[in-house]
């Protein structure tokens, strides 16, 4: 039975230090200086985008969402603070199983202030109360980077 996917797209969302909004193309300019930095990329299996333009190719991918075959909802918001631009935020939701992953990069300079776990949290807050899914960690994505695995019963 094919689950039929829906076409919703992240609103806009605040917290007390930093505005969330939807990512797309237009925002590859605003976004390179910060995620082209290669020191965001040593625990991740990903490049830096080599210029604005390669970014604006990935986000027009990330905006296109997963292919049909897939039972996927992707969203993808900018995070700002103070205006200026400071990272991204991802959310695959795996529709059958009522589940999400979550992906963050931020720059260097904005790390160890508490702002990822800030703009994190106001994305699954959204995800509980929008979408009506539950969170789960990936052991294996976990243990490939050298982190212990998930603990099965939580």
């Amino acid at each position: 039975m094919r689950i039929p996917m829906t076409t919703r797209k992240p609103d806009k969302l605040s917290t007390e230090r930093l505005r969330l909004c939807p990512l797309g193309p237009e925002d590859g300019a605003r976004f390179f200086p910060v995620l082209k930095d290669a020191d965001l990329y040593t625990c991740i299996p990903e490049e830096p985008p080599v210029s604005w333009q390669a970014l604006r190719q990935k986000l027009m991918r990330y905006c296109a969402g997963p292919p049909p075959s897939v039972l996927e909802e992707w969203f993808n918001w900018g995070v700002f603070c103070a205006k200026r631009p400071i990272g991204t935020l991802q959310a695959t939701i795996h529709v059958p199983m009522g589940s999400a992953e979550i992906a963050y990069l931020l720059g260097t300079a904005f790390r160890k202030c508490g702002l990822a776990s800030e703009a994190v949290f106001a994305m699954t807050e959204w995800l509980f109360i929008r979408c009506a899914v539950k969170l789960r960690r990936s052991g294996r994505r976990y243990q490939a980077r050298g982190a212990p695995p998930a603990d099965p019963a939580k």
